[in-house]
């Protein structure tokens, strides 16, 4: 019987190829519990800031799910789509919004969040950030230290880190996705291999 083996070569070059592909995005799951405003109605706000002309990001919201109730949205740049289904936002304006009307529901809305990481070295990144805001659209107080009050801030730069900031008036989690697990283990292939190809 024969059998079959992979060289550590065999497992690298796959690896390599895969490699770009993840790292050019990253996909994270974001649940967001909005309990303390059950019943109110209000907004999500969705922002996407260019820091730098040079460089163009994306951003999709898709899989959105949960205990808020939707009413009508406004977009502001280069916006696409309507939740529930998915919504891309584009940096290639100053300035992108997705201002989506809710009625705050008790438990978790959740989205998957699409961000990819384009960045010159140097430059500003650009950002995305999530807002909640009341009826007369001011933002629910956070422990975001630029004091905008972002319950989600990110710099659209590799490593990917977003940040969840503090609320009375919500709870958020930020889990990555399965696209991060695979570049982990593409990276972990990679080390593997060449200390075999060492030895």
């Amino acid at each position: 019987m024969r059998t079959f083996c992979l060289s550590p070569r065999r497992l690298i070059a796959p690896a390599l190829l895969w490699l770009p592909m993840l790292a050019a995005a990253a996909t994270f799951q974001v649940r967001i519990d909005t309990t303390p405003l059950a019943g109110q109605s209000g907004y999500l706000a969705f922002d996407l800031f260019q820091g730098d002309p040079a460089t163009t990001n994306q951003v999709t919201i898709a899989a959105f799910a949960g205990t808020a109730t939707l009413g009508t949205s406004t977009r502001t740049g280069n916006v696409v789509g309507s939740l529930p289904g998915a919504v891309t936002l584009v940096s290639s304006t100053f300035f992108g919004e997705l201002l989506q009307a809710v009625v705050f529901g008790a438990g978790a809305t959740t989205f998957n969040l699409t961000l990819s990481e384009n960045y010159l070295p140097a430059n500003t990144p650009d950002n995305f950030a999530v807002y909640l805001l009341n009826s007369a659209f001011t933002p629910y107080v956070t422990s975001d230290p630029s004091g905008a009050n972002a319950l989600l801030s990110v710099d659209l730069l590799s490593p990917l880190t977003p940040q969840a900031y503090v609320s009375g008036f919500a709870t958020i989690s930020v889990v990555p996705e399965l696209a991060n697990a695979e570049l982990m283990l593409a990276g972990l292939l990679l080390l593997a291999g060449s200390r075999r190809l060492r030895k």
